[in-house]
C-alpha cells in the first residue's frame, strides 16, 4: 500500500515502517477497535488487505462502470473512549496528558520519547 506505507519496488512493507503499522495499531485500537477485528478475521481466513489491493490494481480495466460493496454495521461503544472520557472529566486534560507521557516513557524509554 504505498500510498499509505512506503513500500519496496516488489511491493513489500520498506524497513522502518513497522513503527508506523503499530501507531495505526493504537490509534484503531482507540478509536476504531472494529477494523482490528475485521482484520484479524480477514487474516485468519487467509485473505490480505495487501494481497487484495494488488490484485485490484493488476486488473485491467473493463470500462467506465464501477461497482463496490458497502457494509455498515453498529458497533458497541468503545471501551477505551468511555475509560478516556471519564478519566478527563474527573482529572482533566493535563493529567491525561501526564499519564499518556508517563505509559510512552515505560513502553519507550525515557530517551525516545520525542
Amino acid at each position: 500500500m504505498p500510498a499509505i506505507y512506503a513500500a519496496e519496488p516488489d511491493g513489500r512493507l520498506a524497513d522502518g515502517c513497522r513503527a508506523i503499522e503499530a501507531i495505526r495499531i493504537l490509534h484503531d485500537l482507540a478509536y476504531e477497535p472494529e477494523n482490528l477485528e475485521w482484520a484479524r478475521e480477514r487474516a485468519r481466513a487467509g485473505i490480505l488487505f495487501s494481497d487484495v489491493l494488488k490484485q485490484e490494481q493488476n486488473k485491467p480495466p473493463t470500462g467506465q462502470h464501477a461497482y463496490g460493496r458497502v457494509t455498515v454495521r453498529t458497533a458497541p461503544p468503545n471501551p477505551i473512549m468511555i475509560a478516556g472520557t471519564q478519566y478527563v472529566q474527573e482529572r482533566g486534560e493535563r493529567a491525561m496528558a501526564r499519564a499518556i507521557e508517563q505509559l510512552v516513557t515505560e513502553a519507550l524509554g525515557p530517551e525516545d520519547r520525542n
